[in-house]
């Protein structure tokens, strides 16, 4: 099943046609740059049968769960599933009696089968596998999967208001709401920072894992991510996703077609074990 996120109601209704589920937040609830809706709009949607996954993937200060627990208990009338981060707020679901309505992603956690499926057992809906693991080891995972089709992944987040901090600290002036970016002193790569709630820091390039997914019975919702795109790349990036999950072209033509969008593919871990070299710490340290 496809997921989608418009950032509005007149998206919504031109991704429906393409759309199994929608991934829309509440404003107050997720940062603004993940393009959250009001309350008001997401009752509007799950009001004209639009299957909806409230995303909530974010980690929950202690001081702030009552809050986002009343934000559950205000919407668990309707029929929508949760998407979490928050160890705080899978137990506050599964409390309520509604872990099946649960996909799991805990980020970069969850990187075998055996934790898996330990947390599917728990009567979850799906699990999200960590992205920093090789596809190889994500065939393995036989529980229902919240899979991307086309993301950007987050590489770092913090509760700390970091932008804030560096311009405090280094004397400057800019709009800490602008579309910033971030590039290392010893590196080329340019990577998109944000702050809301936090300091989130983005991978400098898109990962299309679309040509991985046949055969793969486990993903039960594949997910193409709006996360940086604008609105008019995402539409006819939706639309060739959808045209390729339900075989209407070929991988070729998909291929094709996407280069023509222009965006920053890469395969990051795709197929790149991860590992821990203990001797090359040592070396460095020496």
């Amino acid at each position: 099943m496809l997921v989608t996120c418009p950032s509005n109601i007149e998206e919504a209704r031109l991704l429906a046609p393409y759309s199994s589920y929608f991934l829309v937040g509440i404003k107050d609830y997720i940062p603004n740059f993940l393009n959250p809706l009001s309350l008001a709009e997401f009752r509007q949607l799950a009001n004209e049968n639009i299957k909806l996954i409230l995303r909530l993937d974010m980690l929950v200060r202690e001081r702030e769960i009552v809050k986002y627990q009343e934000l559950i208990d205000n919407l668990k009338e309707l029929d929508i599933l949760y998407y979490i981060t928050d160890q705080g707020l899978l137990n506050y679901l599964i409390d309520l009696k509604l872990a099946n309505r649960v996909i799991y992603d805990p980020f970069t956690m969850l990187t075998n089968y055996l934790d898996a499926k330990t947390y599917y057992d728990l009567g979850l809906n799906a699990i999200a596998p960590s992205l920093e693991i090789p596809y190889k080891d994500i065939l393995k995972f036989q529980v229902p999967l919240f899979y991307p089709g086309f993301t950007r992944r987050l590489m770092f987040n913090s509760k700390r208001n970091l932008v804030s901090l560096y311009k405090e600290k280094a004397h400057l002036s800019f709009d800490i709401h602008d579309n910033l970016t971030l590039i290392e002193e010893k590196r080329v790569d340019i990577l998109p920072i944000f702050e809301d709630k936090g300091t989130f820091i983005y991978r400098p390039y898109y990962l299309d894992n679309m040509p991985l997914i046949k055969g793969n019975r486990n993903i039960k919702y594949l997910l193409i991510d709006a996360v940086t795109i604008e609105f008019i790349k995402y539409l006819p990036l939706v639309k060739l996703a959808y045209a390729y999950f339900n075989e209407e072209i070929t991988l070729e033509i998909y291929k094709e077609e996407l280069n023509k969008l222009d965006f920053k593919i890469e395969l990051g871990f795709t197929y790149e074990d991860t590992i821990y070299l203990k001797e090359a710490i040592i070396d460095a340290k020496n």
